[in-house]
């Protein structure tokens, strides 16, 4: 016991010394425009999707407006809020990994998860929120299993409820706990054996819930329509569905009160999703404005899939599953004699792999690709393991149960890659298939362990000294220095580091917009929020990017915003992210009511004598 809480003392305070190094490093801009605009609307006492396009549920701008109230209205505030998120977060990983591995090896799987995840980009995003909840979830349900009290599962679903508030794709943990409780591995005996119509309305009522879910993932995925997104979304989740099934079908289970304990766990799960969510909706059914609500969470978004969408090719998909592929054929089905001599060259090879990472591309993309495609393949094929008979011999129901979990919720909070599969977004779920790959190995008894040893030093180093450095811009194709090393120097951004082209440029926008604006609005398009946060003025619109909002129309309702809000100076983004370039009646008409004119190499500003 002494010895565990040693370990722990130690990983968790690397973790936190390694994140605060990291926290105010680097911006995207509209990220964080977003965010602090978002923020001081509602302090303002807006509410979002009602007063403002919120790009959200809602649930993070409280916050973040509390953590303004409490800290200061600048962007570190936000990250020191999210700085205390991760600080919880990490005892949630190193529990969940304790679960089947030694503490020294839970510790270590803890760093590596901390490595891949909130370093590599601390702006205070929801999906960051979406994580920790699914880990904090996570430790409930792994609670649950071994003690069968069904507070777990209440605070399982109050993890699962308060991360829909943040960010929609916390439904993503609530599919993967639901499809556990479908995992026909119960393990508990009856007095009075089921009989046949009870078995079979049961199997029914699963067949049915399998089906729909798989149906609504096809409706989800059909949007973005892609074969490397079937192979790497929905194949897990297929496979999920079918190991549930085929358990059903092949495991002896004569339990007279599945259906029972089925309802039990949903309800107990439901009720914890359900508080958090209708506290929340309370606050607009207040105001009878649900029906807005719910247009801004469930059809604004889809938008984003015309404007906000990425894929991998099909080529790096491949050569990523065949890197996996081989790799675990070296582990698992070579002999032992070839075990020990390819063990002896992963050690070897770690500092050479981390260097040529460095120096080559190439390497940098393969090992990158690889690490992205091990999330299907160690779903597919722990799966298949897992209902394998001699699998089910060596382990009991409640470790076939820990195994599930991880993978099925694992394959759901991949979703949230969908329809943007940038590099970033793989390091949301990063740390959750790092605790799926651990639950998986741990049930082998011969592995190669040296060289097991060698592939998490490796993966550790190469996300600290490979990854990080070059943060989002590089992440994924090539290595990169560090160059987010200067202090921004804007009240607003309090001490938030970034390269030093960004900190002069916004520098040099803000005096211009100091000189000319008068009032304290200003109009900002395409897609720069952040221009009104960082510089302290109003936005007179209620749109965030301009591509949420209605086409039809909008010059109109844009110039009127500008006379009724007497707004006098507006900046023009020259290299847009998402929306594409402003309307050239709207450029026309801002041309011709604001001849000022200055420009910077990525705005354009334009004002009113």
């Amino acid at each position: 016991m002494l010895a565990g809480r040693l370990v722990f003392v130690v990983v968790f305070f690397l973790s936190a010394l390694y994140m605060a190094r990291e926290l105010n490093r680097g911006w995207v801009p509209h990220d964080e425009g977003a965010l602090g605009q978002s923020a001081e609307r509602v302090l303002r006492g807006e509410v979002p999707h009602h007063d403002f396009d919120e790009i959200y549920t809602g649930g993070l701008s409280y916050l973040n407006a509390a953590a303004f109230r409490i800290f200061g209205t600048k962007l570190t505030s936000l990250r020191f809020v999210l700085y205390l998120f991760f600080l919880a977060w990490v005892p949630s990983v190193y529990y969940a990994a304790s679960r089947f591995v030694s503490l020294p090896i839970a510790g270590v799987v803890t760093l590596l998860a901390v490595a891949w995840g909130l370093p590599n980009y601390a702006a205070a995003l929801p999906s960051w929120y979406n994580l920790f909840f699914a880990s904090f979830g996570v430790a409930g349900v792994l609670r649950y299993i071994e003690t069968r009290e069904g507070l777990w599962l209440f605070v399982a679903g109050m993890c699962g409820g308060t991360s829909v508030l943040f960010k929609v794709s916390g439904l993503f943990f609530i599919a993967g706990v639901l499809l556990f409780f479908l995992f026909p591995d119960e393990g508990t005996v009856s007095e009075r054996p089921a009989s046949r119509v009870e078995r079979s309305v049961y199997r029914v009522l699963l067949l049915v819930a399998i089906v729909s879910y798989v149906g609504l993932l096809l409706a989800f995925w059909r949007k973005g329509f892609s074969l490397v997104s079937f192979l790497y979304f929905i194949v897990p989740e297929l496979a999920v569905g079918a190991a549930i099934i085929w358990c059903e079908m092949t495991v002896p289970n004569e339990e007279s009160r599945r259906l029972g304990i089925l309802l039990r766990k949903l309800s107990l799960f439901g009720a914890g999703v359900a508080i958090p969510i209708g506290a929340f909706l309370y606050l607009y059914a207040a105001h009878g404005i649900v029906s807005q609500f719910l247009y801004g969470v469930f059809v604004l978004p889809g938008k984003r899939f015309a404007f906000a969408s990425r894929s991998q090719t099909p080529r790096r998909f491949i050569a990523g599953l065949a890197v996996d592929l081989a790799v675990i054929v070296a582990l698992f089905l070579v002999g032992p004699k070839a075990r020990r001599l390819i063990s002896r060259p992963v050690l070897v090879s770690v500092a050479i792999l981390l260097l040529a990472g460095r120096m080559l591309p190439f390497v940098y993309r393969t090992v990158w690709t690889a690490t992205w495609t091990l999330l299907p393949t160690m779903v597919v094929l722990g799966l298949i393991a897992l209902v394998d008979k001699r699998m089910s011999t060596e382990i009991d129901a409640r470790d076939r149960q820990r195994v599930f979990l991880l993978l099925s919720v694992t394959a759901a909070c991949s979703l949230i890659q969908f329809p943007f599969s940038g590099p970033i977004y793989f390091c949301y779920v990063a740390p959750l298939l790092l605790l799926a790959t651990t639950a998986v190995f741990s049930k082998f008894r011969q592995l190669p362990r040296s060289a097991i040893a060698g592939l998490a030093v490796f993966f550790l180093l190469f996300a600290v000294l490979d990854v990080t450095p070059g943060f989002i811009h590089k992440m994924g194709d090539k290595y990169g220095p560090d160059i987010q090393t200067v202090e921004f120097g804007l009240p607003r951004a309090g001490s938030l580091r970034v390269d030093g082209v960004d900190a002069r440029e916004y520098k040099d926008l803000a005096n211009i917009v100091s000189e000319h604006a008068r009032g304290p609005y200003l109009f900002c398009t395409p897609d720069c929020p952040e221009v009104y946060f960082l510089f302290g003025f109003q936005n007179p619109t209620r749109t965030l990017f301009d591509f949420f909002d209605e086409p039809a129309g909008r010059t109109a309702r844009i110039l009127a915003a500008l006379r009724s809000h007497n707004v006098n100076l507006v900046v023009l983004g020259r290299k847009p992210p998402f929306s594409g370039e402003v309307p050239s009646d709207l450029r026309a008409a801002i041309e011709r009511d604001f001849p000022g004119h200055a420009v910077t190499p990525r705005f354009e500003v334009r004002w009113q004598p």
